[in-house]
């Protein structure tokens, strides 16, 4: 017993220890676990299955292979877009299989977490941030053999995704930007 100046037992509170994030792990399990889901999307360059997009609300179901797609073009105009397995199979496999967010946002997360760097993890309030930052490059060679050039695609994203202490999403915000640029080959000429 621990007796004070006073004369009166004090008592003294043991913390425990901070609460750690969930992993990026446990995030990719949660992202994997969903047969369907709901988000929106807004932007300025938006695209979905070449309509150009304003804004962007869907849901995707895996269980019985829909889609639906909620548009406002940059005009004010909304229309819906659906994809149904078994209507359509060539759509469907991009729904299920693409990670451009405006399609589909949970294979988007999993892709951007498993191939990004982790730039940063915040707590705020009873959530957790994940700064994620991915680039990536790719070449490709085009052309004619008598006249070829190299493409080279230079692709970036920055995210920030909420999450729950159990690595449940809840919301985020993202940005991306992709840009190329060619460069012809020239050969020389055996004379």
């Amino acid at each position: 017993q621990i007796i004070s100046d006073n004369g009166i037992p004090k008592v003294h509170r043991i913390e425990s220890p901070p609460e750690k994030p969930p992993s990026v792990t446990q995030v990719v399990s949660r992202v994997n676990s969903y047969p369907s889901f709901c988000w929106a999307v807004n932007g300025s360059s938006l695209s979905i299955f070449n309509i150009p997009a304003g804004s962007i609300r869907a849901c995707v179901n895996y269980s019985n292979g829909t889609a639906v797609y909620w548009i406002r073009d940059n005009g004010g105009r909304n229309f819906t877009f659906s994809v149904n397995s078994k209507v359509n199979d060539i759509n469907w496999s991009i729904v299920a299989r693409t990670s451009w967010p405006e399609i589909n946002i949970m294979n988007f997360l999993r892709w951007i977490l498993e191939n990004g760097n982790v730039t940063g993890i915040k707590r705020t309030g009873s959530y957790y941030e994940f700064h994620v930052f991915l680039r990536q490059e790719d070449e490709s060679n085009a052309g004619t053999i008598e006249e070829p050039y190299v493409i080279r695609i230079v692709e970036t994203w920055n995210v920030t995704l909420r999450v729950k202490s159990n690595g449940e999403p809840v919301s985020g915000r993202f940005s991306g930007r992709i840009g190329g640029a060619f460069k012809r080959l020239w050969r020389q000429s055996a004379s």
